[in-house]
């Protein structure tokens, strides 16, 4: 089940690659999972540092990092790719965020157990859990979606255009007609 927050105003957000490009004063989700909130997480993906980071550790990273679905066409990072570098640094700020409404990864879990889906026509992405993670929403019940938008849009940068910063998002909801999210 799905529902609306705000008033829709298809003009403020651009997507592109699933990422909004572009946000307005307000952003709307159209598909929010049923249920109260139960947890928020942000983070905000520097991409000069993500990049740094794979140029020095290359596919051991991504490896240790992504699932294979989420690394498609990330032999192209070897060669400094810059929108595939800015993809992956995006999916794992959503990651972290992740991490956060969970309150930390739980012993045994690693990144690998959190994998960010496709975006849908909002932006909006489902967050699938394996592991001991998917054990923790299935203890307390909880769906999770994630998202990204520029950060020169909602932080205080001075510059709406910086285009080097993005605020990642995840957010659980509890007590709706879904049970525990996706989970494996």
């Amino acid at each position: 089940m799905s529902r609306s927050i705000g008033a829709r105003d298809p003009g403020t957000v651009a997507w592109e690659d699933g990422f909004a490009a572009t946000a307005g004063e307000v952003l709307t989700l159209t598909r929010v999972p049923a249920g109260q909130l139960w947890g928020a997480g942000v983070d905000v993906i520097d991409h000069d540092r993500f990049a740094l980071a794979i140029r020095r550790t290359g596919p051991a990273l991504l490896g240790r990092v992504f699932d294979d679905s989420e690394r498609s066409g990330s032999d192209e990072c070897r060669d400094g790719s810059a929108p595939e570098l800015a993809r992956l640094g995006r999916l794992f700020g959503i990651k972290e965020s992740v991490v956060k409404v969970a309150g930390g990864l739980p012993a045994g879990a690693g990144y690998r157990d959190i994998v960010v889906g496709e975006a849908g026509d909002d932006g909006v992405r489902t967050i699938e859990l394996r592991g001991e993670l998917a054990r923790w929403a299935g203890r307390h019940q909880v769906t999770l979606i994630g998202g990204v938008l520029p950060a020169g849009r909602v932080l205080p940068t001075g510059d709406p255009s910086t285009p080097h910063l993005d605020l990642c998002w995840a957010a659980a909801t509890s007590g709706g007609s879904e049970a525990a999210g996706v989970a494996r």
